[in-house]
């Protein structure tokens, strides 16, 4: 028999809106990083969508539900079957010095957790990123992610958590 979950894994992040601060490249000396004698606008990460798993069902021995990083689609193995809704991959900004090289870095597990204390864990995170990311002339990078949903097969519930992102010159 094949128990019911709902699972609409999200995960959240704490980011600052979009637009919600000066321009970066007129600010202030102080608020600005000076390296080798280049100076440089300290790097900012916004989320402009937030990964989501969708909906599923969850059989008795778990699975798992990926989110492909390039494509947004959705695969679901094991025992959970897919029940449809919107599954989105993540997408976040990062905004900095323009035409400057960036080193960005994904986690390599995130628990999450549901109303009732479940816990469910993201693994194999991946973005479309290239070897070598790149700010374009305004200092933005846009890039998606994905990552993959393992439940054991007991879990059950709206799944959140926070997960860091790091952006750094290189």
């Amino acid at each position: 028999m094949m128990r019911i979950s709902l699972l609409l894994a999200t995960c959240v992040f704490a980011a600052a809106p979009l637009g919600a601060e000066p321009c970066r490249l007129c600010a202030p000396e102080q608020t600005r990083l000076s390296e080798g004698g280049r100076t440089r606008v300290p790097l900012t990460i916004s989320i402009e969508t937030a990964l989501d798993m969708g909906r599923i069902a969850q059989g008795d021995t778990g699975g798992a539900v990926e989110i492909d990083a390039h494509t947004g689609s959705r695969r679901v193995g094991g025992t959970l079957t897919d029940l449809g809704g919107m599954a989105l991959r993540g997408t976040a900004i990062v905004t900095g010095t323009p035409y400057a090289r960036v080193r960005i870095e994904l986690p390599v597990r995130v628990q999450l957790r549901s109303a009732t204390g479940e816990n469910a864990e993201v693994v194999d995170f991946r973005s479309d990123l290239s070897a070598h990311p790149v700010l374009d002339a305004e200092g933005r990078l846009v890039f998606s992610f994905g990552g993959r949903l393992v439940l054991k097969g007991s879990e059950s519930g709206n799944f959140r958590g926070n997960f860091p992102i790091s952006a750094d010159y290189e």
